[in-house]
């Protein structure tokens, strides 16, 4: 009886306090085609990665893979041809046991879902993954973009970034939102053919 009681209380230890890693990847708007910029998610943990990269259809759909090492997470989306160049951000999240499985099973549901501009864009299923957390990704209005969700990730999480919660593996938010064009007007922008004065 001793011995399971040890078991039990091992394992909720694990479910509460074990940590695992969760990275989110960031390319601007002047990485992408479109201009809307893209942003994708990816779970580490003792058995390896498990990404996810939500693209509409006449850009690939959906990528659900696993993978052994994170530096191939890095460059999949450019090595399939899929993006020109890496993430120019890429930010890791401690997160414990419970919030991890909870964000992965809402991944693995989203991954499953058509890509839509206006409900399930690449912004909207990385913000779906982390409403399961104790992290404020915000709300935006009518369409989420890279650049919204990062924005709102920083003004809303100042404790988790000052305690190391979340910690920038490449580039730097206040770089990244200082040099980035607001995603919505870049591609109009694009799309009509006007250039910046």
């Amino acid at each position: 009886m001793k011995r399971l009681l040890i078991i039990v209380f091992i394992a909720f230890t694990q479910l509460t306090y074990g940590k695992n890693t969760v990275y989110v990847l960031v390319w601007g708007s002047t990485q992408t085609q479109s201009g809307a910029g893209h942003t994708s998610i990816a779970f580490s943990d003792s058995n390896g990665i498990h990404y996810y990269s939500s693209y509409s259809r006449g850009d690939g759909g959906i990528i659900d893979t696993f993978l052994c090492e994170v530096n191939e997470v890095f460059g999949l989306d450019s090595a399939i041809g899929l993006q020109a160049s890496s993430p120019s951000l890429i930010l890791s999240f401690e997160v414990n046991e419970h919030e991890y499985q909870e964000m992965r099973l809402t991944a693995r549901k989203k991954a499953t879902k058509r890509w839509s501009l206006f409900f399930l864009n690449c912004a909207d299923f990385v913000k779906y993954a982390f409403k399961k957390t104790n992290y404020d990704v915000g709300y935006a209005f009518l369409i989420s973009t890279p650049y919204e969700f990062i924005h709102d990730l920083k003004d809303h999480n100042r404790i988790a970034f000052e305690e190391e919660k979340i910690l920038s593996v490449k580039g730097a938010v206040s770089v990244y939102l200082r040099n980035e064009p607001r995603a919505i007007p870049f591609v109009f922008q694009k799309f009509v053919g006007l250039k910046k004065r």
